[in-house]
């Protein structure tokens, strides 16, 4: 999984990006406030045909467990609309502790 600080309207932003069974999720972390209100979505697409964005906005949630959090969920959409994995390996493309 690739991390990477990026500007996003004048407040510093952070952007995940990976790959999960052929489809690319980014996630990114949108604001986090002093009032410790943490804003974050994904953008979840396949190879053109479907797309998808999820979102969170929580209180009192950490950055890092918010993006966490929408990287699971990316997963699981995935995993539903393309059924069970094949046996075998993990995918190598998935981030570690893919399942939370």
């Amino acid at each position: 999984m690739e991390t990477e600080p990026m500007p996003h309207e004048g407040r510093q932003s952070t952007r995940q990006r990976f790959e999960h069974r052929g489809w690319h999720v980014l996630v990114e972390l949108v604001s986090s406030s002093s009032e410790g209100v943490v804003s974050a979505h994904a953008e979840v697409k396949d190879h053109g045909s479907y797309s998808c964005h999820l979102s969170i906005t929580n209180q009192r949630q950490d950055p890092g467990e918010a993006m966490a959090t929408l990287a699971d969920r990316a997963r699981a959409l995935i995993d539903e609309r393309l059924g069970p994995a094949p046996a075998g390996p993990a995918s190598a493309a998935s981030p570690p502790g893919g399942t939370r």
